[in-house]
């Protein structure tokens, strides 16, 4: 799960404004205006779905990086990324999906609103061209 503040156009408060935008994976998961705090988040069908298709990528991909890692540095992989590895994936995994009951649980008692910009798959691919600030975690 990843946090960031990204300065969007709020559509209630009809300016642009700071919002704390949250990932799960590569899928967008909701953005909350700092000033209103009007959330915007995809339906959490749509929601759910891209973020199981997106774990599913990234389970399919971690075998092959992790040999990769293990082939062109292998005193690193074996000292550091390997038991780093076995005590920070679960937690953040289920950090996610934590955050994803909640979000869907929270979608229930109240509405969601369309976000402007975001694709209809929820899904950003290119992150790394977005100008956004970290947000601790």
């Amino acid at each position: 799960m990843q946090r960031y503040q990204v300065a969007l156009q709020c559509l209630p408060c009809q300016t642009e404004r700071l919002h704390n935008v949250t990932y799960l994976g590569n899928v967008f998961a909701s953005a909350t205006c700092t000033v209103c705090g009007e959330t915007f988040r995809p339906r959490s069908d749509v929601l759910v779905a891209n973020y199981v298709r997106d774990f599913e990528h990234r389970l399919a991909r971690k075998p092959g990086r992790m040999l990769d890692e293990a082939r062109h540095h292998p005193l690193s992989f074996v000292l550091h990324y390997l038991p780093r590895g076995l005590v920070s994936k679960p937690r953040e995994v289920l950090a996610e999906w934590e955050t994803l009951v909640r979000m869907n649980h929270d979608a229930g008692r109240s509405h969601t609103a369309p976000m402007a910009g975001v694709p209809a798959s929820g899904r950003i691919h290119d992150r790394q061209d977005a100008t956004v600030s970290p947000v601790d975690r």
